[in-house]
């Protein structure tokens, strides 16, 4: 019985990460992906590039390949939240990943893409962590040109 609730410790509903992501407009078929991530008070995750000597791994976003969107630029991440430090090495209350993607045709279009991650406290990191997600496109995203 012991061991269960060790296990339940770490169950989705309690993990110190929760992820959304969401679309905006920013030209005729281009858009901005904005990956949040919210992050529970003593934990924290770290950039995607790291000056080295950190605890935990660097997050880690990628995308399926699809013929149909193309990825403009690097994803660029920053801290988020109330109180966050703009400089500090790691993101403790919350931070943004955005991607600009183009959609090259006027077709309904699915974008998979992961997160990889490890949340960390100052004496202790989860092990590593990915969240699958897909972003959907339909024709009604489509800007009349």
């Amino acid at each position: 019985m012991l061991v269960s609730g060790v296990f339940s410790g770490f169950s989705q509903s309690n993990h110190p990460v929760t992820w959304t992501f969401e679309t905006k407009a920013v030209d005729s078929n281009v858009f901005n992906l904005i990956i949040k991530a919210e992050i529970k008070e003593l934990w924290h995750i770290y950039p995607q590039k790291t000056s080295g000597g950190a605890l935990g791994m660097p997050t880690q976003i990628t995308f399926e390949e699809n013929d149909t969107i193309e990825l403009i630029g690097e994803t660029e991440g920053k801290a988020a939240g109330e109180g966050s430090k703009p400089n500090a090495p790691y993101f403790s209350k919350g931070a943004v990943f955005i991607q600009k993607l183009k959609l090259k045709t006027k077709t309904a279009s699915k974008l998979n893409f992961k997160v990889r991650y490890m949340a960390c406290t100052n004496a202790m990191c989860l092990p590593p962590t990915t969240k699958q997600f897909t972003v959907e496109f339909t024709e009604k995203d489509f800007k009349k040109e």
